[in-house]
């Protein structure tokens, strides 16, 4: 009915992205993007959801395009700016960028657990682990305790700190807030830290 109307392709684009049918999510994200006129909040929108696509189907260079376009649009996005930095780290790709990116997005929202997460995650892939414990436990301290990520992450940096027995506590902890990780299994079961 209304075929030159962004909205009802951004929200179909997003009912895939969110059932994980990243291959169907493409057409209706980047058809929608094209009928984005004057409304630069919705265009970052657009660009920040075919990026999360784009690294579902594991279409890394795409995925940094989009982000990279939806920062030139709105560079404060600090959503935007975790998620990108997120990725990034997931990968083990380019994590100085990653760092820089995860840093300013808590400069514009300190209190937020998941981008303290973000940043000491950043800092243990680069194997900075007595600074990522810092960040692990500002986030715990900051309302994350009942996440079991981060008590999980927590507990990786604690057995790269070699202190297993709190390594093994955090995963526990992880366990019984209701992560059902194969990798967190395997990781109480051998008392030993897995990728």
């Amino acid at each position: 009915l209304f075929p030159n109307q962004p909205i009802p392709y951004f929200l179909n684009g997003i009912a895939y992205l969110k059932l994980k049918q990243y291959q169907k999510a493409v057409s209706p994200l980047k058809e929608g993007k094209q009928f984005v006129y004057e409304d630069i909040p919705l265009l970052v929108q657009f660009s920040t959801n075919l990026a999360e696509v784009y690294n579902g189907l594991k279409e890394y260079e795409k995925s940094d395009k989009e982000f990279e376009e939806a920062l030139q649009l709105d560079p404060d996005n600090d959503n935007v700016l975790n998620n990108y930095a997120y990725y990034l780290a997931l990968r083990k790709q380019n994590l100085s960028k990653a760092e820089k990116l995860s840093k300013r997005s808590i400069e514009l929202s300190p209190n937020n657990v998941s981008y303290m997460d973000t940043f000491g995650w950043i800092l243990f892939q680069q194997e900075k682990y007595s600074e990522a414990k810092i960040y692990f436990e500002k986030a715990l301290d900051k309302g994350g305790f009942n996440r079991p990520a981060i008590v999980e992450h927590l507990g990786d940096v604690f057995y790269k700190l070699n202190q297993p027995d709190k390594a093994l506590e955090n995963w526990n902890k992880s366990k019984e807030l209701g992560n059902t990780s194969d990798l967190l299994k395997k990781k109480i079961a051998d008392k030993k830290y897995y990728e």
